[in-house]
């Protein structure tokens, strides 16, 4: 069982300059350690091969009553794509990000 606040990887992201998202998962009992979905969510992503279609975890580590995974930056999301995109979208680009989609949860699954 782990210690509330012990560190789960390096303290902080390798100090390489390169910029990272954040993703911070408060724990509501940390006396219970961490909640089995986030330890999943670390394991399911340090054991994933780099595919381009597949965040990857850079470190995570704990914070106060929080995890925090700091997870490679894209820009932007599909959500904001849909959205700034000409409607309807041409079956085109609509098979273009449902080929990107797959190919990433198919590794993912193919990695597991």
């Amino acid at each position: 069982r782990r210690t509330p606040g012990a560190p789960l990887s390096p303290p902080c992201p390798p100090q390489t300059g390169e910029l990272v998202a954040l993703k911070k998962v408060p724990l509501r009992r940390p006396e219970d350690g961490l909640p089995p979905q986030t330890l999943r969510e670390i394991k399911a992503l340090r054991e994933i091969e780099a595919h381009p279609h597949v965040i990857r975890l850079r470190a995570a580590f704990a914070q106060g009553p929080a995890v925090v995974l700091a997870l490679e930056l894209l820009v932007g999301d599909l959500g904001g794509l849909l959205r700034a995109a000409p409607a309807p979208l041409p079956p085109a680009r609509v098979r273009a990000l449902l080929a990107m989609t797959l190919r990433g949860l198919g590794h993912v699954h193919q990695h597991r």
